[in-house]
């Protein structure tokens, strides 16, 4: 298998593990814009910190993620600035 398809691998299973973090739906399509395009030797990170946020984004059920440029309230998941 070459390393393209490793990457390409790890990372699509990231995002159907994960689509409430990853996919967004736009006029009936849907897509993954924070897709991870990083090599294999971030892989461990981009896991272990994509399950921490996913974790914490169940303890606020109403919480999403957003686009840090647009004024939204902010939602809490208990973590202190």
């Amino acid at each position: 298998m070459s390393e393209h398809q490793t990457k390409r691998n790890w990372q699509s299973d990231l995002i159907e593990r994960y689509p409430r973090l990853f996919t967004v739906t736009e006029n009936g399509q849907s897509y993954a814009p924070g897709c991870p395009s990083v090599g294999d030797g971030w892989r461990e990170l981009v896991e272990t910190a994509v399950e921490r946020i996913a974790a914490a984004v169940s303890a606020a059920p109403d919480c999403r993620a957003t686009d840090p440029f647009i004024d939204v309230p902010p939602c809490s998941l208990g973590i202190e600035e």
